[in-house]
């Protein structure tokens, strides 16, 4: 599978070259704030969107949000499972999109 053998790339490029995970999201956040405000209605909210109402929210955070119950946390093996059923789901629409050039 050509995603799965990319997948193992990244984590070993990573292990290597740790990914600033903490500026990511950060980074992302801003490009989300920034696309909420121009959709913005100014007459509905007034105030621009804010940085950290963009920041997806982890740990303490997220578990705040959720009425103080902790989130169940997936063990590798979910996630693993997850991750392939994305892999397969992927690989078979490239295989189809391969059909339809025919």
């Amino acid at each position: 599978m050509h995603l799965l053998r990319e997948l193992i790339e990244w984590q070993t490029f990573e292990s290597l070259e740790p990914f600033e995970s903490f500026r990511a999201d950060y980074r992302a956040a801003q490009i989300v704030q920034t696309v909420c405000n121009l959709m913005r209605d100014s007459k509905k909210r007034p105030n621009p969107y804010t940085l950290q109402e963009c920041v997806l929210p982890f740990g303490d955070a997220a578990d705040a949000r959720h009425g103080g119950k902790p989130t169940r946390r997936q063990s590798w093996q979910e996630q693993k499972e997850i991750f392939k059923m994305y892999a397969m789901t992927a690989e078979r629409d490239a295989q189809a999109a391969r059909r339809r050039k025919k």
